[in-house]
């Protein structure tokens, strides 16, 4: 619900519409209160005329346009729009309310307003129906002393039609208490006689179409009829009687009821298909091991049990016995037989059972005495994940995907690539020369499983010769002895075929007498990679560089087979080119620029 204030300019403005009206922000209300000329404000910088709004809580000649709660809504537009006044919707729902079996029902509120509206089933419709009378079948009559429009008469309803004081009615089918009538009542007279319509006085074996009681119904008209109508059954044959009931004694068997004679009485008894006994019948025990169809009793069948201890080992065979297991028999233990719970721990001899089903015990040596077969398996798509096939153990690999681990359980397997797939050196698959593979048709590689998912390249051979393998130039920082903390240091190295390449710059430090050395890295790793062991006890030169040291003719990088680390020698006078120097040789704060190319062990 929107209240709007609407406030007027005051007149003390003299505003005449021309003026530039610049209006300072003020957070809450404001309005123009004064209008100030440049002159005022020249010392602002104000080049035209402004007028300053003030933040006020409302004008002396304002109105406030407000919308009652639930009642009228009233809204504002904005600048230059509209203010929209309203009805506000109180939930009532538009329609038509009551029509030929419904009444309206409404609410209004103080002002006038319909708040709520249902409408209500007209009942009562139809006959008028009074009060209960206190006795049943009183008649009610109307009652102008008590108010009620129906009371209690205490006058008793006769059955038929209600018969008026003056007017004449013809009862049928009805009876009438003669106590009841009063006054002179006409009745009809039959005529005495033996024909039709007749009555013969005090005999009433001669009314026409009645029963004679002397004749004890032999002058029924239909016997059989008459049967049905009283519901007896014919004499003789009982094949209408389909139920006897109200008995107080049963029939008994002679009668024709049903019931059975005792074992030393005489006639028969017949019984259904499986009857159902109740109660607890008894038949006689026959003896242990009949096979008869005689009826078996508990007592029997309990005797049928056997009473031997159940046979341990033996032949297995059907049996002739007729007497049965209980089930709580238990067999003998047989210590010659194994447990199957002990897993084959409990042979007497592993050695000798394990020669017997042709198996390897640990600590034998599996001897091959003859040729062994390895079969060519289906050919495996190049995948991350290679899955190797179980039909043998050598596979093609086609495709070009990059190949990161591989699963299955042929241990070894030979691998003989169809295209330039690759190879990741990493956890799961170890290369030579710990580098990934670019593989090429014709490359065959043999792979053996160490366990953990781990699979180990143990030989690698190429279709043709294979490029050198020059890998991008990655930064590595190198630590270095003998100068000191190295300022601006500056280093990378990459692979170039069975190669490291290193180019450094740096300026020494404070330089000591320990023999200058500086470590190698690759692919970003410090100290990662070896110089060659073909060269281990040598020093050969692997590079040269340049150090602003007076005298110097040049400098060269000496490599040590075995070791990641690089020394530096100078060729001067009185000096062997291929002895390293100490750090004091290179002097405090002198830069150095290197360059040098060494055999990394494993690379070839």
């Amino acid at each position: 619900m929107a209240n709007i204030e609407i406030n007027e300019l005051p007149p003390a403005a003299s505003l005449d519409g021309t003026e530039l009206i610049a209006i300072d922000k003020n957070t809450g209300p404001g309005y123009v209160t004064q209008q100030t000329s440049i002159n005022s404000l020249s010392s602002l910088g104000v080049t035209q005329p402004y007028v300053v709004a003030q933040v006020t809580v409302g004008l002396p000649n304002s109105r406030r346009l407000a919308g009652a709660a639930g009642q009228i809504n009233v809204s504002d537009g904005g600048p230059g729009a509209d203010i929209s006044i309203g009805l506000a919707t109180n939930g009532v729902v538009a329609g038509t309310y009551g029509d030929g079996t419904h009444v309206s029902r409404v609410t209004i509120d103080a002002t006038g307003r319909v708040t709520a509206a249902s409408q209500v089933v007209i009942t009562n419709q139809g006959d008028v129906v009074g009060p209960a009378s206190s006795v049943a079948g009183d008649i009610p009559i109307f009652s102008n002393t008590t108010g009620k429009l129906l009371s209690d008469s205490g006058k008793a309803l006769p059955a038929g039609a209600i018969v008026g004081t003056t007017d004449t009615q013809t009862l049928t089918n009805k009876s009438i208490d003669a106590g009841q009538l009063t006054g002179t009542v006409a009745y009809a007279r039959l005529p005495v006689g033996t024909g039709v319509n007749t009555v013969a006085a005090g005999d009433d074996s001669r009314i026409v179409n009645a029963l004679n009681k002397n004749n004890n119904l032999s002058d029924v008209s239909n016997p059989s009829s008459a049967r049905t109508n009283i519901g007896a059954a014919a004499s003789g044959v009982n094949f209408d009687i389909t139920s006897l009931t109200g008995l107080t004694t049963a029939l008994s068997i002679s009668q024709g009821g049903t019931g059975t004679t005792t074992s030393t009485g005489t006639g028969s008894v017949v019984l259904s298909v499986s009857p159902a006994l109740t109660g607890i019948p008894t038949v006689p025990t026959a003896s242990v091991g009949t096979n008869t169809t005689q009826a078996a009793s508990t007592a029997f069948v309990l005797a049928q049990a056997s009473s031997t201890t159940p046979v341990m080992d033996g032949t297995g065979a059907v049996g002739v016995s007729t007497r049965f297991a209980r089930a709580d028999h238990v067999h003998p233990s047989d210590t010659s037989r194994l447990a199957a719970a002990n897993n084959l721990s409990d042979v007497a001899n592993p050695a000798a059972a394990a020669a017997n089903i042709g198996a390897i015990t640990t600590s034998a040596v599996n001897t091959f005495t003859a040729a062994q077969a390895w079969s060519e398996g289906t050919a495996i798509a190049s995948a991350a994940t290679l899955v190797l096939g179980n039909g043998g153990n050598f596979f093609h690999v086609t495709g070009t995907a990059i190949i990161t681990a591989i699963s299955g359980t042929p241990s070894p397997v030979t691998l003989a690539f169809d295209d330039a797939a690759t190879l990741t050196n990493n956890a799961n698959i170890i290369l030579p020369g710990g580098a990934d593979i670019i593989t090429a048709a014709g490359d065959v590689a043999v792979f053996v499983f160490e366990g953990s998912g781990v699979w180990r390249c143990v030989s690698y051979t190429r279709a043709v010769a294979p490029p050198p393998i020059v890998t991008p130039w990655v930064s590595y920082t190198p630590t270095f002895n003998g100068i000191g903390t190295a300022t601006n240091v500056k280093c990378r190295s990459r692979r170039v075929g069975a190669n490291l390449e290193v180019e450094v710059a740096f300026a020494t430090g404070t330089v000591t007498g320990t023999t200058f050395d500086m470590t190698m890295g690759f692919n970003g790793v410090n100290g990662s990679v070896v110089c060659d062991t073909f060269w281990n006890g040598f020093r050969p030169v692997v590079g040269v560089g340049a150090i602003q040291v007076a005298g110097a003719i040049s400098i060269y990088v000496l490599g040590l087979g075995g070791s990641n680390l690089v020394n530096l020698s100078f060729a001067a006078s009185g000096r062997d080119g291929l002895t390293p120097v100490a750090g004091s040789v290179l002097g405090t704060g002198n830069p150095i620029i290197l360059r040098f190319s060494t055999p990394i062990d494993g690379w070839n």
